[in-house]
């Protein structure tokens, strides 16, 4: 009886301990599987906010290039016109010339079945705009002869893989329409910065990604009717069977397999300026689940070994009813379960009975397993808190960029004319608390349009630069400087009065005449006009003092130019 009822309890306890293990690990992989879509959630939506962030950020450097080509088209086209009598026909040398003289990069012409069938870029000879999309044609017809401009959104050339402007116009009782490309990236390099454009094509999508550890990359990718390109700029496109899929249905997600990585595309979809459907943006991150696989499995391991250990112990304690010789042994057994519930640390002795024995040593042995991954776990907190001041650390530092970027001009380093006004303001109001004399300046570069029109913009560059290093060389550390627009600096001197900022002021004027800039091998002689004043504590603001230093600058460059002028009115 004894053995049938030995044999029934065996068979009860691999039974339960399979169905438990097969329980375990299903909820296991159900929350794993959970956890894991929270998280590629999270991180979608994170980068659906930078898209957005991505898109106003393009917006604002695209108002400037709109403006620039909205200009010039119309003056490009009288010019063609004089050039060649038809301008579909137009050499590619002639619109190079045009392209060099109007600073655009590519010049098109396009006949009305939407053909580029005259170009100064070779590789887009030919080519059908018609295929781009039902927007595309809708936006060239409306165009054609209407005598207007339009600039479309940002775009991807199909020949290069490079981020474009184009804008389009439409010349009066003319069959052709003229189109005019620039570089979007390069405009925005030179503009603000190399890093502002490595913030905005780079590290703004990749700061989530480096919070998970599961991302193994991230791709972001224009689309238009002719295919996908990535907006890295490494020339990669989007696998042809995805694009279909985006294509030819209203999924905006797609998921791929590889193995033990799981590959998403999702599509953020963009109306452009023609109201069609020609720019897409798509994501393609790429998750390695190798690590929750291995997770699950060894929960799936650990569920079997703890059901296991469990029930032994209960078909120990079972035979421990039908076997009433075995009660002092199965309490000292259970005075030293109660000892390790208790924190104790010593190990169960033996009991010298080895039914009984095979429960001491199961326990001491989970006992050590406990305490080997207790100190597991330890040390995984210990490296997770590394890593969380890490990342702590990075995001302070961009945050410091971001502060940075928004307090300085991107091109001298000095501060922009909102940061300077902000600061000014924090001084007058500090002086006019503690009656130390305050004295505003605003210096502006003689002749510096004529600098721009005779060597160009990146001379005129070169001349701000080196002037912003002079103020910083010749002004004191407690003084403020700082941009205000174009070649005009603001000036403010705290603890100084109208005497000692004049002389100070002297100071720097003659440094700047003396103080030739080389440009292309090319010696460009600068001068420059100061306007200065005193602030008063019966002043609504530094703007008055501002408004008085503007005058007195006024008043020099009527004198002549290259000189100080005091405003003590």
């Amino acid at each position: 009886m004894q053995r049938r009822i030995t044999l029934f309890l065996l068979l009860a306890v691999a039974m339960a301990a399979a169905l438990t293990a097969l329980s375990v690990a299903g909820l296991a992989s159900h929350q794993l599987a959970e956890v894991g879509e929270e998280r590629v959630a999270h991180l979608h939506s994170q980068l659906r906010e930078r898209f957005r962030a991505f898109d106003l950020l393009l917006a604002e450097e695209e108002a400037q290039l709109d403006e620039r080509l909205e200009n010039r088209l119309p003056r490009i086209d009288s010019a063609l016109r004089v050039w060649v009598e038809d301008p579909r026909a137009a050499p590619p040398e002639v619109l190079e010339r045009l392209a060099e003289r109007f600073r655009v990069e590519h010049l098109y012409v396009i006949d009305t079945d939407g053909v580029v069938v005259a170009t100064n870029y070779a590789p887009d000879q030919g080519l059908d705009l018609s295929q781009a999309g039902e927007g595309m044609r809708q936006m060239l017809a409306r165009l054609r002869g209407s005598g207007q401009v339009f600039s479309d959104r940002f775009n991807i050339s199909i020949a290069t893989g490079k981020l474009r402007k184009y804008a389009y116009f439409g010349p009066v009782d003319a069959s052709y329409i003229l189109e005019a490309s620039l570089d979007l990236q390069e405009f925005i390099a030179k503009r603000r910065s190399d890093r502002y454009l490595d913030f905005l094509f780079n590290r703004l999508f990749r700061a989530p990604t480096r919070m998970d550890g599961q991302v193994v990359s991230l791709d972001t990718f224009l689309a238009n009717g002719f295919g996908a390109w990535s907006l890295g700029g490494s020339g990669e496109t989007l696998p042809a069977k995805v694009l279909e899929v985006f294509e030819t249905t209203e999924r905006d997600t797609v998921v791929r397999r590889r193995g033990d990585r799981l590959v998403r595309y999702e599509r953020y979809t963009r109306v452009g300026g023609s109201g069609g459907e020609t720019e897409d943006l798509i994501t393609r991150v790429v998750y390695d689940n190798s690590a929750q696989k291995r997770l699950l499995q060894l929960t799936g391991i650990l569920a079997v070994v703890a059901v296991l250990v469990f029930g032994t112990l209960a078909f120990l304690i079972s035979r421990w009813l039908f076997s009433r010789h075995l009660i002092r042994p199965v309490n000292r057994i259970a005075d030293g379960l109660a000892g390790l519930s208790l924190g104790h640390s010593g190990s169960i002795e033996p009991t010298g009975v080895r039914e009984l024995d095979v429960i001491t040593r199961g326990v001491n042995q989970l006992q050590g397993r406990i305490k080997r991954r207790e100190r597991a776990l330890v040390e995984a907190n210990e490296r997770l808190d590394a890593r969380v001041r890490a990342r702590t650390a990075e995001l302070e530092e961009a945050n410091r960029e971001l502060q940075m970027l928004a307090t300085r001009d991107g091109l001298t380093g000095l501060a922009n004319r909102r940061h300077f006004l902000a600061e000014a303001e924090q001084l007058w109001l500090h002086a006019r608390r503690s009656g130390e004399p305050l004295v505003i300046a605003v210096l502006d570069l003689d002749h510096f349009k004529d600098t721009n029109d005779l060597y160009g913009h990146a001379a005129g560059d070169v001349v701000l630069c080196e002037l912003a290093a002079c103020l910083r060389g010749t002004l004191r550390e407690t003084d403020l400087v700082g941009r205000l627009g174009g070649e005009e600096f603001g000036v403010l001197l705290p603890d100084t009065d109208l005497a000692g900022g004049e002389s100070l002021l002297q100071r720097l004027r003659e440094r700047i005449a003396a103080m030739p800039v080389s440009f292309e091998g090319r010696t460009l002689s600068l001068s420059a006009s100061i306007g200065l004043s005193q602030a008063r504590p019966e002043d609504g603001g530094i703007a008055e003092a501002l408004s008085r230093a503007d005058r007195a600058l006024y008043v020099a460059k009527r004198q002549g130019r290259n000189r100080v002028r005091v405003d003590r009115a």
